[in-house]
């Protein structure tokens, strides 16, 4: 749970919460995109990327930078995705 003060969130947790949701969702994509035999669940991989997309949105918003995992991984991912033609790809 994060903390609160005075029934509101901190920037601190909110940027945390950031964080840690960017990090998952890098993760996760790079998961299906990078393994060959993994059947990726279209639903599960369009929801990956919306996080993805609302973390930098926050990072951005809020002038912050993205962590590590996703500027070392998201070139890669977006070459990957990039390079699927068709939702045929995805299923």
């Amino acid at each position: 749970m994060l903390p609160a003060l005075n029934g509101t969130i901190s920037s601190e947790s909110l940027s945390a919460l950031n964080v840690y949701r960017t990090t998952k969702a890098v993760d996760g994509l790079a998961l299906h995109l990078t393994q060959p035999d993994n059947q990726s669940n279209f639903e599960e991989l369009y929801n990956l990327c919306l996080a993805l997309s609302r973390g930098i949105d926050y990072a951005l918003v809020n002038d912050e930078t993205p962590p590590p995992n996703a500027n070392e991984l998201l070139p890669l991912l977006m070459k990957e995705m990039y390079g699927r033609k068709s939702d045929d790809d995805y299923h």
